[in-house]
């Protein structure tokens, strides 16, 4: 086992030679068990410290190795430091014309996406028209393999500043950089991103700020970019979401939702301590497909989906009626401005307004935000997930999510002021995604892939019942990509073996989605109905955009 490793570690070697390459870091969490517990043999559970190395294609070398760009811009940055006068994002860098433009017109196509996934329309012939197809973005990522190698986890505690010191030199010298050349090389010639959950890069950045007046760069760890890992970020924005619409089961809110499918996992406080990431997601892209099935229904002026249907199999239906309906259906009931649009219907018809259909607006914006951000993941549009930025920015700072309020901010900081043209397309191109099948629609975020290896290193690492110590782990990691592999290959090829899942249940997606639907029409929630009131005010929906916008606009 021990030469298989140091096998990997001379392949990896090999590779960054000529290639740039991706540090990602994440905490491990190792139980190990005794069969019989005392004073001196107890079972503990320790931390530690994992690292994946993901190496970029030899045609982003210039972009990461170029080093007279790479002084001119931190030389231009530390001048303009040292005058008190840095680059710093603007709010009109959040509401950029071209930007919000391009943001509308993608989140348009995921009605006609929907449509097409009904069961009973993929034989529709007019929904397969290109005007109904998403064009393609600024920046979407072709199909590839990431190549993947890990190094050698070791027993730092990343909650300190200590432990992440000596992770981050202890892991450099694994790659080979702990002679001088190597080191001056590294400072004054490359730029290496690092990616990790928030509280992993958070506090790397907060080393990086303590140590600004160190003599040389390396100590500065100037060479460093931090970037937040999107899946955490996907994880938080799905529980706020939930927690900000959570309502009560006597309410029209997420919990009574929730109740009429059956579901469990929603009881906690998502805020205090977050359930199982899959099935918030699940539920969420439920209530957002139930909803955008019937607001199609429903402007359409029919009352099943049997009726849409032969509304759009009408002979006189053109592909303009279908566009022209999304784009109110958009306009009117799911976008920022749905909210703005009722109250100035309200206010010339002189009616009283409708508390619950005014949530329910703020609602579908939310919903509408996850389900964008979860495509663009799985679909490689990295582009519009920068266009995303001052999007989450104002979500997250609106529903008291500093932690991640301050990412979006940093990561639209780096993008747009410290970093060159060339870095920040790379940055879209290799630090955002992975893709290990090569398929259109297998991209996950980098810290998802992280944590994937973290699984395997306690799924091929030794038993915990033994006596087993870091060494014993440590010698199971540089191979863990090569199982994983492995394991999937003979998992895809022998037929009678199903994949890994974490799910334990029978999917019942239509079923669910039928549920829902049935709930919205009996309950009137898409429909305005004059003078509903919510029950009470912890009831309402937190309009997340508007408070924090303002708050924004006064600190930038």
């Amino acid at each position: 086992m021990e030469k298989l490793s140091e096998s990997a570690e001379r392949d990896l070697l090999k590779a960054i030679e000529s290639n740039p390459f991706i540090m990602v870091t994440d905490n491990i969490r190792i139980g190990r068990a005794v069969t019989s517990q005392r004073l001196d043999n107890q079972a503990v559970t320790d931390n530690g410290t994992a690292m994946t190395v993901l190496i970029m294609p030899e045609s982003s070398k210039k972009a990461w190795f170029d080093p007279e760009a790479v002084r001119a811009v931190r030389s231009r940055f530390e001048a303009q430091m040292a005058l008190g006068t840095p680059p710093s994002i603007r709010f009109n860098d959040l509401t950029c014309p071209l930007r919000q433009a391009r943001v509308l017109s993608h989140k348009l196509y995921h009605l006609f996406d929907i449509l097409r996934a009904i069961p009973e329309f993929k034989d529709i012939q007019i929904l397969s028209h290109p005007k109904l197809s998403r064009p393609p973005g600024f920046h979407d990522l072709e199909k590839f393999i990431s190549q993947m190698h890990m190094l050698r986890l070791r027993p730092f505690d990343e909650s300190t500043n200590a432990g992440n010191i000596m992770a981050l030199r202890d892991f450099l010298a694994q790659l080979g950089f702990n002679v001088e050349d190597k080191i001056i090389q590294m400072t004054l010639e490359m730029m290496v991103p690092w990616i990790g959950d928030q509280l992993t890069v958070a506090r790397l950045r907060g080393l990086q700020w303590q140590r600004q007046e160190e003599p040389n760069g390396y100590d500065r760890l100037d060479p460093f970019i931090f970037i937040f890992g999107w899946f955490h970020g996907l994880m938080c924005l799905s529980s706020a979401i939930f927690e900000n619409h959570r309502g009560s089961a006597a309410g029209l809110g997420f919990l009574h939702s929730v109740l009429i499918l059956c579901r469990n996992g929603f009881s906690n406080n998502m805020r205090r301590k977050r359930p199982d990431y899959h099935t918030v997601k699940e539920y969420l892209m439920h209530e957002f497909e139930a909803r955008v099935r019937g607001l199609w229904i429903q402007g359409a002026g029919k009352s099943t989906l049997a009726k849409l249907k032969g509304w759009l199999e009408d002979p006189q239906r053109t592909v303009d009626d279908i566009e022209a309906l999304g784009q109110r259906i958009q306009q009117e009931r799911i976008s920022k401005q749905a909210v703005s649009f009722y109250e100035i219907e309200i206010s010339e018809s002189n009616t009283k307004v409708d508390d619950i259909f005014r949530n329910m607006l703020i609602q579908n914006r939310d919903l509408e935000l996850f389900w964008d951000l979860r495509h663009a993941i799985k679909h490689g549009h990295v582009g519009h997930m920068e266009d995303l930025l001052p999007e989450l920015l104002v979500f997250f700072s609106g529903s008291k999510n500093s932690n991640y309020a301050k990412e979006m901010y940093q990561l639209l900081q780096v993008m747009r002021h410290e970093i060159t043209p060339e870095i920040r397309h790379a940055i879209r191109e290799h630090c955002f995604l992975v893709n290990m099948e090569g398929r259109h629609n297998s991209f996950y975020p980098i810290d998802l892939r992280q944590e994937l290896n973290n699984a395997g290193i306690r799924e091929f690492g030794p038993a915990p019942q033994g006596r087993t110590s870091w060494e014993d782990y440590e010698k199971i990691c540089p191979l863990v990509p090569f199982f994983s592999k492995l394991t999937r290959r003979v998992q895809g090829s022998v037929k009678g073996i199903r994949r890994q899942s974490h799910i334990h249940k029978v999917p019942a997606w239509e079923k669910d989605l039928a549920t829902l639907m049935r709930d919205h029409a009996s309950t009137e929630l898409l429909t305005a109905v004059p003078g509903r009131e919510l029950a009470t005010r912890i009831l309402k929906a937190l309009p997340t955009t508007r408070p924090s916008a303002f708050h924004i606009s006064d600190h930038v």
